[in-house]
């Protein structure tokens, strides 16, 4: 898959708010850190879990679930509000 077809690809991902309210800066923050990891397969769904929080990872962020095009989940992330992160499976880092 050429860079230009995944990141035209990765611009149709869908968000699911559970537990908050879409935040607009959040929004941007995980789909920068979504479009900027090259590891990830073709993302459909994003579902951004409660509120942005601290917790074992001390700096604020949000908890996301990443599913494919068949709602198969891929892995989860810790997202920032400045785009960066984490995903829980390690390849893909």
């Amino acid at each position: 898959m050429s860079r230009a077809f995944s990141t035209a690809a990765k611009a149709l991902l869908k968000f699911v708010w559970d537990g908050m309210v879409k935040e607009v800066k959040w929004e941007d923050a995980t789909r920068n850190f979504i479009e900027n990891s090259p590891k990830i397969p073709h993302i459909e769904t994003a579902k951004v879990k409660g509120k942005p929080h601290t917790s074992t990872d001390p700096l604020e962020h949000v908890s996301m679930v990443l599913y494919d095009e068949k709602n198969v989940r891929i892995t989860s992330a810790h997202v920032y509000e400045d785009g960066t992160g984490k995903f829980s499976k390690h390849k893909y880092n």
